[in-house]
């Protein structure tokens, strides 16, 4: 799987599975950088069901955003090894990040964005 910060990612060809991962915020700048992968090997067992996976990735980052955190841990729950296992360690983290956010209540603003500082603390 390869990485694809910024909005390179849609000037890559229709033949390549690309899976947007996070939006992210590096601090002190204000920029949003999304941050997608790039799915190297579909299984030909999988390639059948592959347009199906694509749009329930995208339904699951939608989600994410909207904090619709059942339809989510169910979206990753399929999802997870699919793409040959290539993404499952985001699933995995992502899963890890809706158990903390789904026990403290989130801003009204709160979009799914991760804010980094640059800057050493």
């Amino acid at each position: 799987m390869h990485i694809i910060f910024g909005d390179t990612a849609k000037l890559m060809p229709d033949s390549f599975t690309i899976l947007e991962l996070d939006t992210v915020k590096l601090l002190p700048d204000t920029k949003l950088i999304p941050v997608w992968c790039v799915v190297e090997t579909i299984p030909l067992g999988e390639f059948s069901e592959a347009a199906a996976n694509q749009q329930l990735h995208i339904d699951l980052i939608a989600n994410y955003r909207k904090r619709n955190w059942s339809y989510c841990l169910e979206a990753i729950n399929h999802l997870t090894g699919k793409w040959n296992g290539e993404i499952d360690s985001f699933y995995t983290e992502l899963a890890d990040r809706i158990e903390q956010l789904s026990q403290i209540p989130q801003a009204n603003d709160w979009d799914g964005t991760l804010i980094r500082n640059l800057t050493p603390a």
